[in-house]
């Protein structure tokens, strides 16, 4: 699918460049860049290389060629029982969670021609997995999290089993400690220091948990039922400290579909794809939404690469959105006045401006621009000490 004005969504990043003043300006904006229409529910996705794997329910694992973005092609389909849910990839292999059907391991050294090399069960319902080591922990429903040594992808070990009660959605791991977004049961942290005894040494419960994500000393959650997107302080695992809770947008989630990446948070939600400023963990900004949801399912999953977003979007299949635009550019301030531009040679955008990064209520900036050395030049003469400068792309 090549990239078309019709594509083109008004959707912006507000990235934290700081200058002098205190002023923030937006980078991107988001465009459709590629999409895999299907009838099936596109539930996760994977990335390595030039390669998208991507699993579907009822359809099995899809290996997408996305060496162009714009126009991703399908180049081999392995299906076996159950229904896929998560995935992982370690080198040649691809880790699948299969809801009924545990787990399946796939040999895809060969991209053209998956071939599934292991399958272990143990009842539950597989959700989600993560790999640490030579160790993988599947998120195994009402049974808790597995742990399965997988040093030999081929010969897949039960070695572990934990279960606090919950309903084990997602997890995840950091360092010794393993993360679980465990149902209405909240969030519990496990030591994993030996892998073959996860012990249990910190839980906090705000509501539903199905997502769950980490990065530094933080430990980013999805609630659904309203209890929304909390962020905690984990500096201490024994004692995980909720520092944040954006409760506006979490009427429901799926599971996978939460991801850190350097100061945003990328979190598939009820109503599509919302990205958050989290550069300061204790107050997280919705900076950028698009909302793709087709039928009753919100997406489930989404993986980063260069300046690509692909997001496992149900029914919708498989979208991929690309994070370009233009950059606004600021002068140093000089006599109060500032000198903002942008590129000329993109699509029409307007300047908006708001004194409140949290409020939805942007104005537009009336100077008309003037085009020199093809950017878009405007003064600002700003009566605040700080504000917020992003464009809107216009019709």
């Amino acid at each position: 699918m090549g990239r078309s004005r019709t594509n083109l969504l008004a959707i912006l990043v507000l990235a934290p460049l700081l200058i002098p003043s205190g002023f923030v300006f937006a980078q991107f904006t988001f465009v459709t860049t590629g999409r895999i229409k299907t009838s099936f529910y596109a539930n996760d996705v994977a990335l390595k290389g030039t390669y998208a794997y991507v699993s579907y329910e009822t359809v099995g694992l899809c290996i997408y060629d996305v060496s162009r973005p714009s126009n991703p092609s399908l180049v081999s389909t392995i299906n076996n029982p159950g229904s896929p849910e998560g995935l992982v990839l370690s080198g040649d292999y691809v880790y699948l969670a299969t809801y009924n059907d545990g787990l399946r391991v796939y040999d895809i050294s060969n991209p053209t021609n998956a071939i599934n090399v292991a399958h272990i069960d143990n009842g539950g319902l597989a959700w989600n997995l993560a790999l640490s080591g030579n160790y993988l922990y599947l998120a195994n429903g009402s049974d808790g999290v597995r742990t399965y040594d997988v040093s030999n992808p081929t010969n897949v070990i039960n070695v572990g089993h934990t279960n606090n009660g919950g309903t084990a959605f997602e997890v995840t791991t950091s360092g010794n400690y393993l993360y679980l977004a465990n149902g209405a049961d909240g969030l519990r942290i496990y030591d994993i220091s030996n892998p073959t005894n996860a012990v249990n040494v910190g839980h906090t419960n705000d509501g539903t948990a199905h997502a769950v994500t980490v990065s530094g000393n933080y430990a980013y959650v999805l609630h659904s039922s309203g209890a929304g997107f909390c962020i905690y302080d984990i500096s201490d695992p024994t004692n995980p400290n909720k520092i944040a809770q954006t409760i506006h947008l979490c009427s429901a989630v799926m599971f996978r579909g939460l991801i850190v990446s350097g100061s945003r948070a990328y979190a598939a939600t009820s109503d599509g794809l919302h990205i958050f400023d989290v550069s300061n963990p204790a107050n997280p900004v919705d900076v950028a939404h698009t909302n793709n949801v087709v039928g009753v399912y919100p997406p489930s999953g989404v993986a980063l690469s260069a300046d690509y977003i692909y997001l496992a979007n149900q029914s919708d299949g498989l979208r991929i959105y690309s994070l370009a635009g233009p950059q606004l550019k600021i002068d140093p301030p000089s006599a109060g006045q500032l000198l903002v531009s942008w590129p000329s040679n993109y699509y029409t955008f307007s300047l908006q401006q708001n004194s409140d990064l949290n409020s939805r209520n942007w104005l537009e900036v009336t100077n008309i621009p003037v085009v020199i050395s093809n950017r878009n030049q405007v003064v600002l003469s700003p009566n605040t000490a700080s504000g917020y400068y992003p464009l809107q792309l216009q019709p």
